[in-house]
């Protein structure tokens, strides 16, 4: 597959937003031929969501939840979380940087995120083929609600799988695992990517208050 297949996606900071009825916009169905080049729906590695790979890609929830995270008070987890993003060890992508500014009520955690925006990549071509990976599940297509499919609302949650996926990291979201649900744990869950909650994520760097 070219790059020329994604890169309309790539030219500016815009959102990819994916309303009702344009996924094929976005998204092509592959020949047989490419479904072969790109071989199993793995990101490959088993599923186990208590493997922790070192970097960390924070979807919208878990942000929203850190807003109940004064910094006064507990400006030992803000400061780990800055220490972890310098070095290059917490991520996110675009379109969580394009939710959190479209939420209402986390004017803290939205002045943070344009201080670290540089962590806010945009996903590249590897990145956008692996979430017409998750597409091609027509399952999945319920992780676009019907309110951001009629508004044209940003959608970042593929876009976090995929980036974890890719960078062989763990996805850190609020969202919990539901038998039959289109969740970001069971997304997580069927391509054998790495995930956990907030709690896990500070568990996972020993961290206590």
């Amino acid at each position: 597959m070219s790059k020329e297949d994604f890169n309309p996606l790539l030219k500016s900071d815009q959102p990819i937003v994916l309303r009702k009825g344009e996924l094929s916009k976005h998204f092509r169905v592959l020949t047989s031929e490419e479904v072969e080049k790109l071989g199993p729906l793995s990101a490959g590695g088993e599923t186990n969501p208590t493997r922790y790979g070192k970097l960390y890609v924070f979807g919208t929830s878990s942000f929203i939840v850190l807003k109940h995270y004064y910094r006064g008070t507990f400006e030992s987890v803000w400061s780990g979380i800055e220490e972890l993003a310098a070095e290059g060890s917490l991520v996110s992508t675009r379109e969580v940087f394009n939710e959190l500014l479209n939420y209402n009520d986390a004017d803290y955690v939205q002045t943070w995120a344009k201080n670290y925006k540089s962590i806010f990549s945009t996903p590249a071509n590897d990145e956008l083929e692996f979430v017409a990976r998750i597409f091609r599940v027509a399952h999945f297509n319920a992780l676009i609600s019907q309110k951001a499919m009629l508004k044209g609302t940003p959608v970042a949650d593929p876009f976090v799988i995929a980036a974890a996926a890719i960078k062989d990291g763990t996805v850190v979201t609020q969202e919990r695992f539901k038998p039959n649900a289109a969740k970001v744990p069971n997304v997580c869950e069927h391509f054998g990517v790495r995930w956990t909650d907030l709690e896990g994520f500070m568990k996972q760097e020993n961290w206590s208050f």
